[in-house]
């Protein structure tokens, strides 16, 4: 069955340590041990209780030694694939796979004893062996379709003894990831919710109590922490070296990616073939070939090599310090990556601890139990987690960690965690290590509440420094994860200028650059054969964040800028004081805006702008960078981001195109690989134009806006650029600004510019976006119609010669667009007077304002009370003298009393041939209030000569036509006879009297 995972790139810095002939003797006598215990299983499984426990107990000891195995190979801890897909040489894989495939001994266990059995004993020893296989089991198949088992659990979790209530508590975490059923027992969620907060804090208050009376003898320090002498010293393995192996991941017991994390991580489309068997699809997927030794080791080997060359940039003296202690023996380092063990029984008071913060996690994010946490001070007893001198173990602090980045979702909490002081003790946790990890998560959630982040920016300015760091950190040298979280944590917090200067000052561009650099998806001929199909998608995953925090970086830097010309100009020119917005408070933008002050930098600015952000970005060659990622994600068809990623790097190079060295750029061929594996010369410019026309992304129209933003930029310079101060202190940019612009434009026309943007004026499709890129292209036209000789060969055009130009400005695409097709007839009609040396006809000129009018009336909301209404007709039927209808529209609406006198002469009634009925015809019903006025209006004018002075009724103060802007006019509607069986919209006696009156 496919499963939602988290595909991300898993660097196995560990992996020389696993080979040798003991390690192959020990993976045999692995699997023949578990093959040996199910034959047994199969002989005994009608026997005793006690035999069927002793089974099961033996075969769990197995799956937890094999996971501590696993464990030291450092996965990623937010990585919940089958661990034999991540790395297909562990034997916990090889043994979840030989377990998976004995459907009898599955269903046994689930359906048998765990369901129906009444032997606390063998449901004990079930949950545990359950809870070991939850790194390779699918939780919704194994929780959904099992009537009943949730209900069980929650039974047992507050009604059994030990262990059988805390192997169902974790069993319990391990189903409530799945929204689909945590939402669904929400009430059994709160009753047991109070209950597992108050053990949490009694295990606690006891583990304190014990650390304190343990003989100091029996502990060694190591960096302030004291670590048992017995844990991580029997496994003989080497040093991690240069302090480059990371924090290790799950201990086996079910921990996953939380609900916002696998939103953002669809599918592998080579997801686990389903089979009969409910068993086989709740199996995660494995890859096909487990048994055999394939390329994934040599991939994961010679990512663990570039990881440890990442980490030569020179590093502060904590982090100097921490370096010193992270090349330790292996031993000793082991608890601060790996942790303690990880084995279910016996119970002690950290393991319990451990599985109840599993089951607390995912229940962390609902506002329903909100008050239940902030009640019961759950963030006091989190904070005595984040200590690891308080805690010495390392996963128990990860598990805390997650449950405390789901509470951070809520507004309140996360005011009030960074008012306590919780961001100080989040960055004392150390690094490398598992809580690192854990650290990362937590910062990605905080920086959601836009409140918290105010806060934090207002922190003293060394602790700011200190995070900023940290993330730095997690972004080159942690897990995949890591660097996600951090990616993320960066891209919404640019926003904030405190976080932006500091990120400047430690050289963040560059680090943040380089995540896209060293992908080997950028060269796809050499690398992308030889990895597998996750770490691709790891890659390309990796790509569209990075761009997408790019785009937010140099969006913040650009509001900056702009900021600084119009401070500029003030000083120089006089006008409004510029008052910048305060540090620590986020300054977010629209497209819109962002478009404007693109725009408004290369109109006021100078030629030579010297924008530092962009200077590093070029200095770095990264416009090469850009063009290339783009080039090459248009052909990564299969992934569902592509378009996102291209948008991203589209969005970069319109920002950047504002200095006019990135057009230049832009004009400088460049090599590029294609889907042949070769490589060919290419121009930017000629990428973007091909993006922009359309056939790469079909009918993705935000792809195609990106685009025609950034030949917008390079071509519609001003030919004189520079105001103000930059005009008398910089006299001689203005040639060299010509120079730049002409080649801007020879470069456009020479890679079929005018023929793409000349398509895209007649761009049908998709619909909604038809009229904006027509405008956007029109406004390219006009740029580019400066040159001369682009002048000519648009002269010799139908477009322009025949008047085809002018049957485009006619009607919008769609009619609700009329906004953007009015933005179109001023673009057009620059364009035209530009390339005809004439404006546009009279007639071509009234439809312009007729349509402008139209869109004013069109984003015009209208409203009125619909009594109001029906007194104007039952004034409209009076004028017309049609009395005893008005009088029975008054009493069925009940509408006020008071009418005009009667006529002493009423008005003689001229019968009326059908062809007089022709000539005036009866006007449709009325949709829009404008629409009733008109009509009445015009009817009262032509009713003032047939009616005698005495009857005539002066409008009602509320008429409409007061309220409504005057009427376009129209010509009238062709004759229409209204159906019998719908009136207009009056009561039924009204339109029968109505009906009788006007002979309809």
């Amino acid at each position: 069955m496919a499963s939602k995972l988290f595909y991300d790139e898993v660097e196995l810095l560990g992996q020389t340590m696993a080979s040798g002939p003991g390690s192959v003797a020990a993976s045999m006598d692995s699997k023949g041990e578990l093959s040996t215990l199910l034959e047994q299983w199969v002989r005994e499984r009608e026997g005793s209780t006690q035999e069927l426990v002793s089974i099961l107990f033996k075969i769990s000891e197995l799956i937890e030694r094999e996971t501590e195995e696993y464990l030291k190979t450092d996965p990623d801890p937010f990585d919940d694939r089958h661990p034999g897909r991540v790395d297909p040489e562990c034997m916990l894989g090889h043994l979840l796979k030989i377990l998976f495939k004995n459907y009898d001994f599955m269903n046994a266990l689930v359906n048998t004893y765990v369901m129906e059995s009444r032997e606390a004993e063998l449901n004990a020893a079930a949950c545990r062996l359950l809870q070991d296989l939850m790194p390779g089991l699918e939780t919704s198949v194994v929780f959904q379709e099992k009537e009943g088992i949730v209900k069980r659990l929650f039974k047992w979790a507050q009604e059994a003894e030990q262990p059988l209530r805390i192997y169902a508590t974790g069993l319990l975490g391990a189903a409530m990831e799945d929204q689909d059923i945590s939402s669904v027992h929400i009430e059994e969620n709160s009753q047991l919710l109070p209950l597992m907060l108050q053990k949490l804090r009694e295990l606690q208050e006891a583990e304190s109590s014990w650390v304190e009376t343990k003989e100091p003898s029996q502990c060694k320090a190591i960096g302030g922490l004291l670590l048992p002498k017995d844990e991580g010293a029997e496994d003989g393995t080497p040093p991690l070296g240069n302090g480059t192996q990371r924090g290790a991941g799950l201990d086996g017991e079910g921990d996953q990616l939380g609900p916002e994390a696998q939103s953002l991580t669809p599918s592998h489309p080579d997801s686990y073939h389903r089979t009969s068997s409910w068993v086989n699809s709740m199996a995660k997927p494995e890859p096909d070939g487990l048994d055999d030794e394939g390329d994934g080791g040599q991939g994961r080997r010679e990512s663990g090599r570039k990881a440890k060359q990442k980490l030569s940039f020179s590093l502060p003296e904590p982090e100097r310090n921490l370096r010193e202690f992270t090349n330790t023996s292996r031993p000793e380092m082991s608890p601060w990556v790996i942790g303690g063990k990880c084995t279910l029984y016996p119970l002690t008071p950290a393991i319990e601890q451990r599985i109840i913060l599993q089951y607390l996690a995912p229940l962390g994010e609902y506002q329903e139990f909100l008050a239940v946490f902030m009640k019961l001070d759950a963030r006091k007893l989190l904070v005595c987690y984040l200590d690891l001198k308080e805690t010495n173990d390392v996963q128990l602090t990860f598990r805390a960690l997650k449950f405390l980045a789901s509470l951070l979702l809520h507004k309140k909490f996360a005011a009030e965690f960074v008012a306590q002081g919780g961001v100080q003790k989040l960055l004392e946790i150390p690094r490398p290590s598992l809580a690192a990890t854990g650290v990362s998560l937590c910062l990605y959630y905080l920086a959601y509440s836009q409140d918290a982040v105010e806060r934090v920016c207002m922190l003293p300015p060394s602790t700011l420094a200190d995070l900023v760091s940290y993330t730095l950190w997690l972004l080159e040298c942690s897990h995949v994860s890591s660097c996600y979280h951090a990616t993320m944590f960066f891209s919404v917090c640019f926003s904030f200028r405190a976080i932006l200067e500091l990120f400047d000052r430690q050289d963040g561009l560059r680090r943040l650059v380089n995540l896209i650099s060293t992908l080997e998806i950028l060269n796809p001929a050499d690398q992308e054969a030889l990895q597998s199909d996750d770490d691709v998608y790891s890659s390309r995953q990796k790509a569209k964040h990075t761009c997408m925090a790019l785009r937010r970086y140099f969006e913040a830097h650009l509001a900056i800028k702009v900021e600084q010309v119009k401070q500029s100009l003030h000083r120089t020119e006089g006008g409004a004081p510029i008052h910048p917005q305060p540090c620590y408070k986020a300054c977010s933008y629209t497209h819109e805006q962002v478009v404007e002050m693109m725009e408004y930098l290369i109109e006021v600015g100078p030629a030579r702008l010297h924008w530092e952000p962009a200077e590093v970005f070029l200095k770095m060659s990264c416009i090469q960078l850009l063009l290339k990622h783009i080039s090459i994600a248009c052909d990564w068809r299969t992934y569902y981001g592509r378009s996102d990623t291209v948008r991203y790097a589209l969005d970069i190079l319109a920002i950047l195109t504002v200095v006019p060295k990135t057009q230049l750029l832009l004009a400088e061929a460049f090599d590029v690989p294609d889907e042949g594996g070769s490589t060919s010369s290419t121009v930017g410019m000629g990428i973007v134009l091909a993006v922009a026309e359309g056939e790469v992304f079909v009918n993705d129209a935000e792809i195609q806006k990106s685009a025609l933003q950034v030949v917008i930029n390079c071509v519609c310079a001003p030919d004189k650029p520079g105001i103000g101060k930059f005009r008398s202190r910089l006299p001689q940019p203005a040639k060299s600004g010509e120079s730049v612009l002409a080649k801007m434009w020879n470069m456009v026309q020479s890679n079929n510019g005018i023929k793409v943007l000349l398509s895209l004026l007649t761009v049908k499709t998709p619909i909604t976006d038809a009229d904006q890129i027509r405008a956007l292209a029109c406004k390219a036209l006009v740029g580019l119609s400066r040159s001369g000789t682009v002048r000519q060969i648009l002269s010799k055009l139908p477009l322009f010669s025949s008047g085809h130009i002018q049957q485009l400005m006619k009607e919008p695409v769609l009619q609700d667009k009329r906004s953007e097709h009015v933005h179109f007839c001023k673009h057009a009609a620059e364009l035209v007077e530009r390339v005809t040396g004439k404006p546009l006809s009279a007639g071509a000129d009234v439809s312009l304002a007729r349509l402008q009018r139209g869109s004013v009336v069109a984003r015009t909301r209208i409203s009125f009370p619909e009594k109001e209404l029906l007194l104007l007709i039952r004034n409209h039927l009076v004028e017309k003298g049609l009395l005893d209808t008005a009088s029975a529209l008054t009493k069925e609406a009940d509408l006020p009393m008071a009418l005009p006198p009667h006529p002493a002469h009423p008005p003689a009634i001229v019968p009326t041939s059908p062809s007089a009925s022709a000539v005036t015809p009866l006007p449709r019903t009325p949709r829009l209030a404008i629409g009733v006025a008109s009509y009445l209006g015009n009817h009262a004018s032509s009713s003032s000569s047939s009616t005698p002075a005495s009857i005539h009724t002066p409008p009602h103060p509320l008429c409409l036509s007061a309220i409504c802007p005057p009427p376009i006019p129209c010509p009238a509607p062709p004759q229409q006879q209204l159906p019998p069986d719908r009136p207009h919209r009056v009561h039924a006696g009204t339109a029968i009297a109505l009906q009788r009156r006007c002979r309809w």
